[in-house]
Formats: C-alpha cells, structure tokens, sequence
C-alpha cells in the first residue's frame, strides 16, 4: 500500500512531476509534438470545411496520446506502455470529448435551431458579420469551458483509471472527484489554466510584434511561412505541455482520490497497484 500523502505536496508537485514525465517520455512526446506541428503546417495550406473536423480529429488524437503517456508513467513508473490499456483510455477519452460539446451544440441549436459542430459553421452562419461571428465563438467556448470544467473535477479520474490493476468504473470516479475537488481545481488554476494564460498572452504580444517587423522589412512569403512554422511549432509545444499538466492533475488526483475512499473505509479493492510517481 501507498504512504498517504499529504494533499499540499500533491498540489506543489504537479509542475516537478510535469517536468518528470517530459524528462522520462521526451523521445515519445518530441515524435508526437514534431508529428502534430508537420501536420497541423500542412493543413494550412488545405481549403473547405473539411479541415475544421481534421484538425479537431487531430487533436483529439494528439491529445489522447499525450495524456496516455502521462497518465500511464505517472501511475505504473514505467515508459513501456500497455495496449490493453491504451484500448480501453481511448473511447473513455473520446466519450468525454463529445459529452464536453454537447452543451454547446444544445444552445446553438435552442437559440438559432442551427447544428454547429464546428468553427466553419459559426462563420457561415454570422456570415459578414465578425462581431457575430466572435460572439458566438465566445459564448461557444464558456459554455464548453464551465462543462469541461465540471467534468473534470467529478469523472476525470475514470479515464486514467484504466491503467489500474483494478477498475471501479464511472460511479467510483465521481467518489473521487467529490473528495478531491479543491485539490482538483487548485490543480488546474496552477497547471494548465496558468500556463495557458502566459503563453497566450506572450503569444499574442509575440504575434503583433513579428507581424510589425514583417510589415516593416518587407519579408515577403519567405519569412511569412518561416512565422506559419513557428507557429505550429508553438501551438505544438502548447498543447503538449497543457496535456501533461492535466494528466498530471488527473492521475494525482486519482491517486489521492483511492488514499481518502480507502481512509474512508469505501470499499475497493487492496493491492490497487498504485504509485506516487
């Protein structure tokens, strides 16, 4: 059995840890990182609708695979990955990224009776308007962001807990959740939502400033491909590092989440397999 340990480590250990799994995993996450920017470059310069739908696939891929890799180093110590697992965290994964949008489609369809599944259809739908076509980005995004957001903290836990030597399903995953929601949302605030809201604001400060210097130098296409590289470069490493943090979150918070049922005397099951890596 796993020394309990105390909830404040936990949460000041989510960057160290972070940075562990990059450490251990950075031949894995550099091919999904340098495979993600190659592709997500190449559709760029793809027309039609269709690409809003590919790029989503592709994230959700991206995404997927990182955080496997996370959550199973974090819970197993070990880099050699399990199949049988991997099988069973992809359509959790899944199942939990379609259920984050459906809030969203739901409002669409209520207030404009419109099916808008994707950034396309918010475009063709405001038309010429781009104050419309912003808003209803932004009201798009909130009403996903509190969804994902709730998820989270209540049934996060059942994607990673496939790698366990055992699997409660979904009910046992909202028990964790219910006891570790501070430390869940403390988490996030710290992790991922922090980082994002750096590297999105030096993006965007980044972002103004090259596209000045272009202005000004005359780069012509040279440069402005080398900038369209960079930024899928960044987006990349974004995204990467965001995934980490969250499985990081995810896998402490399940570890701990088993720590209070068990104190609690809820039933499980002994030799759970776990590890405070």
């Amino acid at each position: 059995m796993v020394k309990p340990t105390k909830p404040r480590a936990y949460v000041t250990g989510i960057w160290a840890k972070s940075f562990d799994v990059i450490c251990a995993n950075w031949r894995a996450l550099a091919f999904l990182c340098g495979a993600f920017a190659v592709i997500r470059y190449s559709l760029l310069y793809v027309g039609g609708g269709m690409v809003d739908l590919i790029n989503a696939g592709l994230e959700f891929a991206f995404e997927c695979a990182v955080l496997y890799v996370t959550c199973f180093w974090l819970i197993t110590g070990t880099t050699k990955l399990g199949m049988r697992s991997l099988l069973r965290f992809v359509p959790r994964y899944l199942f939990l990224s379609l259920l984050v949008s459906v809030p969203s489609i739901l409002y669409f369809l209520t207030v404009d009776g419109t099916l808008i599944l994707t950034t396309s259809d918010i475009r063709d739908l405001a038309g010429d308007s781009t104050s419309l076509e912003h808003s209803m980005i932004l009201v798009g995004g909130l009403i996903r962001s509190i969804f994902a957001l709730i998820l989270f903290l209540f049934v996060a836990t059942w994607v990673p807990a496939v790698i366990l030597k055992f699997d409660k399903g979904l009910l046992r995953a909202v028990k964790r959740g219910w006891r570790t929601l501070a430390f869940g949302l403390t988490g996030l605030l710290i992790g991922p939502f922090l980082f994002s809201l750096i590297v999105d604001v030096t993006y965007l400060l980044l972002g103004d400033l090259s596209i000045g210097l272009l202005a000004e130098t005359g780069g012509g296409l040279t440069r402005l491909h080398l900038l369209f590289v960079l930024g899928a470069l960044f987006g990349a490493g974004k995204l990467l590092i965001v995934n980490v943090l969250l499985g990081t979150v995810a896998s402490r918070t399940l570890i701990l989440g088993e720590e209070r049922l068990r104190k609690d005397h809820i039933p499980g099951e002994d030799g759970l397999g776990l590890s405070a890596r």
